[in-house]
């Protein structure tokens, strides 16, 4: 397995200028505050790159969920057995 930014990752509107939104920006939260951008969707603010930026700030939680489920692959989420 290779190296990853550790979760949890936010997503954000980013502004030009003069206050348009103009992409969205996907970065990982930390203690120290410092962002490190992860990813900016390109041709502006559509719904689209919205839900783009969306899945793509969910991936550590998803990669976490993944391995539980392969950790666990014939569980009942119901009865837990």
């Amino acid at each position: 397995m290779g190296k990853y930014t550790p979760g949890p990752w936010r997503h954000e509107t980013v502004f030009d200028k003069i206050g348009n939104p103009c992409a969205y920006s996907v970065w990982p939260c930390n203690q120290s505050g410092v962002r490190h951008r992860i990813c900016m969707t390109p041709d502006g603010t559509t719904c689209e790159n919205l839900r783009n930026a969306q899945l793509i700030s969910a991936a550590p939680d998803l990669y976490e969920a993944l391995k539980i489920i392969l950790e666990y692959p014939y569980c009942d989420i119901v009865t837990g057995k």
